[in-house]
């Protein structure tokens, strides 16, 4: 037991032991303190990560024209194109979602006549890249022109019942102002308001109605109308008219002399048109 004791001690003295000891302390000591780092960091990279993918992703845009639009009136370009956009992920998510750019033609330098022309694209963060589908399209310049025309109104009076008679329709406002190239507005005929009628329609319809600028053949030109819509009214009612009351005595006492008054002298009846032009009195 003496020499356990003597041999422990001569352990502790030796400086090798606290040497070792303090050796094991500090490995573990490291690899405590790096896997607590590399599980912190860990989101951060993943984070990091997402934002250095690249992603890939293809959207409708609308084009739009740059061009003299007091002087001149642009036709036969594409409502919309197709924009490829190419970076990184998170980027190219943000630009879809808030489409904060524009695809565009520059015509502001052109004069009347037809031409073919590059999409540009502006808006966009210089770390994406982009194709444009159609890269050209063609685009008509013509002469801009504006002319009043008087509203027609268009209906069927089919749905009415028999014995209801449509009065004159009417549209407020009745005349609208046609911008458009030249030779558009040249070829306008009249502004159709079409207005449906129910089957069975009973009362007085009334509807606000896009108005639309037609040719003789009643094909629709490529026009701005102001304004776009009118309010159309179509009377329907029942034929009615306004007839003398004739009081007649029956079953009087014939030793006797009546006198007849009312307060009603005239009443309004209503009916089919034929039977009413029978009656002159009730």
């Amino acid at each position: 037991m003496e020499m356990g004791v003597e041999t422990m001690k001569k352990l502790f003295d030796n400086p090798w032991i606290y040497r070792i000891v303090a050796l094991i302390f500090t490995i573990l000591l490291f690899i405590y303190i790096n896997q607590s780092q590399l599980t912190s960091t860990t989101p951060q990279n993943q984070e990091q990560t997402t934002k250095m993918a690249t992603k890939t992703q293809s959207v409708k845009v609308t084009l739009q024209v740059s061009a003299n639009t007091e002087k001149y009136f642009v036709t036969g370009y594409p409502e919309k194109v197709t924009v490829k956009l190419e970076g990184p992920s998170a980027l190219v998510t943000s630009t879809v979602n808030t489409m904060n750019f524009r695809a565009f033609i520059d015509l502001s330098k052109f004069k009347t006549g037809k031409y073919n022309v590059p999409i540009e694209i502006s808006g966009l963060n210089n770390q994406i890249t982009y194709s444009v589908k159609p890269a050209r399209v063609d685009a008509t310049i013509q002469t801009k022109k504006s002319k009043n025309f008087p509203i027609q109104i268009v209906y069927s009076k089919d749905g009415v019942p028999d014995g209801y008679e449509v009065g004159t329709a009417k549209a407020a406002p009745s005349v609208v102002a046609v911008t458009g190239p030249k030779s558009e507005i040249e070829q306008v005929d009249h502004i159709e308001a079409k207005i449906s009628v129910p089957k069975g329609a009973t009362q007085t319809i009334d509807q606000e109605v896009m108005l639309v600028a037609v040719d003789q053949d009643g094909r629709q030109l490529n026009t701005i109308l102001t304004p776009a819509t009118t309010h159309v009214t179509v009377p329907i009612v029942l034929p009615s008219k306004t007839v003398k009351v004739k009081l007649t005595q029956k079953n009087g006492e014939s030793d006797k002399v009546y006198a007849l008054t009312t307060d009603t002298a005239r009443v309004r009846i209503y009916g089919h048109t034929a039977d009413l032009k029978e009656i002159e009195e009730i």
